[in-house]
């Protein structure tokens, strides 16, 4: 993972990348692992022809939003939706 960032609206949810893979996790005061989301990630998912190659730079939270977005290389921004993330977390 080159990339890490706490959710600025709650200290235990972290959202990291590395140039090929997306993590959301969460953990709860006195449980000792964390709980984690990978997103899997298609063509499909992405605007531009040639982009689903192009590496994740920054994988942020939108402050006061439901939301978390992911550059890549290429100029794609990849959005997520908490509860989303919160169920996939929960598999």
């Amino acid at each position: 993972m080159h990339w890490i960032k706490f959710n600025p609206d709650d200290p235990f949810e972290i959202a990291m990348n590395s140039g090929k893979r997306i993590l959301f996790l969460s953990w709860s005061l006195g449980v000792s692992k964390f709980e984690y989301y990978s997103p899997s990630i298609s063509k499909g998912d992405y605007n531009s022809k040639g982009s689903y190659n192009a590496s994740y730079t920054k994988t942020v939270f939108i402050p006061g939003t439901e939301m978390a977005v992911t550059g890549t290389e290429s100029g794609d921004i990849l959005v997520f939706d908490r509860s989303l993330i919160i169920e996939g977390i929960g598999e």
